[in-house]
């Protein structure tokens, strides 16, 4: 029997712990540009295929697509100026998943008067890249 199981959490909320790549024994990380020259949006979802050993021999093959929405974190927002960081390596656009962080570091959906608010804002010229820049609306 195989199982198969995902699990969905807001974009970031995992991000204070470490992962492989935080290990001394991985390979280094490639260093990139981070500039708008070089910036590529992400391609077409990754499809990975998996295959199972059955007990009797015989092989399973699955194709699995995971498909990872654009998401936009408010960080921070004050009456004039808006904090997100956006998994999309471009500004924040229509179709988004726009989540607000809240006190404590977690994260709610946002409201639709918060939504409107990240898709009109203008945005300060800093490359849109990194998936973990925080970008600043200009007021």
């Amino acid at each position: 029997m195989i199982l198969l199981a995902l699990g969905f959490t807001p974009a970031g909320a995992l991000d204070r712990l470490p992962g492989p790549w935080h290990q001394a024994t991985g390979p280094a990380p490639a260093v990139v540009a981070d500039d708008e020259a070089t910036c590529v949006a992400p391609s077409a979802p990754a499809t990975t295929a998996a295959t199972a050993v059955a007990p009797t021999g015989a092989s399973v093959s699955q194709t699995v697509t995971l498909v990872v929405p654009p998401i936009v974190r408010v960080l921070d927002a004050t009456d004039t100026t808006l904090t997100v960081r956006t998994n999309a390596a471009r500004p924040p656009a229509a179709g988004d998943l726009v989540w607000v962080r809240q006190a404590d570091d977690s994260y709610v959906a946002a409201d639709t008067a918060m939504v409107q608010r990240v898709l009109s804002a203008t945005w300060s010229d800093a490359p849109w890249c990194s998936t973990t820049a925080a970008h600043t609306s200009i007021g």
